[in-house]
C-alpha cells in the first residue's frame, strides 16, 4: 500500500495544479448549463462554479433560451431530454440567434445515449453519462483551447 500512495498522492497534486492553471484561464468565460435532474444539476453548479466566473443554471431547454436571449454565455452545456424543450432543440434556436449576431458559443450535450440528429453538425463535445471526473477534466481543457 505504501507504494501506491506517493503515485497517487503525486498524480493528485499535478491535477490540483491543472486545476489552478485552468482557473485561471477560464475564469472570464460566462457558462449556461441547462440539467432538470436536481443532483445532477446541483453537483455541475458547484463543480463549474469553481472555473467560471459567471454560471447561469436552467431547469430546462425553454428556461434556458430564455436565459440565453437575456445575456451572453460563452459556452453552453446542456442535457438533451427534458421537459418542455429538448436540449438539442434550444441548441438549434441558439445556434440560429448566436449565428446572427456572429457569436461564437462552445456547445457540450449531456446524454445517456449517442444518437445521430441534425444537433451534431452545431454542438463542439458529446459527454456520455454518467459523468466523470477524468470526462469533465478533459471538457475543461477543449474549452481552454478553444477560447485562449
Amino acid at each position: 500500500m505504501s507504494r501506491k500512495t506517493p503515485a497517487l498522492k503525486c498524480l493528485f497534486q499535478n491535477t490540483l495544479m491543472d486545476k489552478k492553471k485552468l482557473r485561471k484561464k477560464l475564469n472570464h468565460l460566462r457558462l449556461l448549463y441547462v440539467e432538470d435532474e436536481t443532483p445532477l444539476r446541483e453537483q455541475g453548479e458547484i463543480f463549474f462554479k469553481k472555473f467560471f466566473s459567471t454560471v447561469r443554471v436552467a431547469v430546462n431547454g425553454d428556461e434556458g433560451l430564455s436565459l440565453f436571449k437575456s445575456e451572453v454565455f460563452d459556452i453552453i452545456i446542456s442535457d438533451i431530454k427534458m421537459p418542455k424543450m429538448y436540449g438539442d432543440e434550444m441548441l438549434l434556436k441558439i445556434a440560429h440567434e448566436a449565428g446572427h449576431n456572429k457569436q461564437i458559443i462552445f456547445t457540450v450535450i449531456l446524454t445517456a445515449t449517442l444518437e445521430e440528429s441534425d444537433i451534431d453538425k452545431q454542438v463542439d463535445c458529446f459527454i456520455l453519462k454518467p459523468i466523470e471526473f477524468e470526462q469533465m477534466f478533459n471538457l475543461l481543457q477543449k474549452i481552454e483551447r478553444k477560447f485562449n
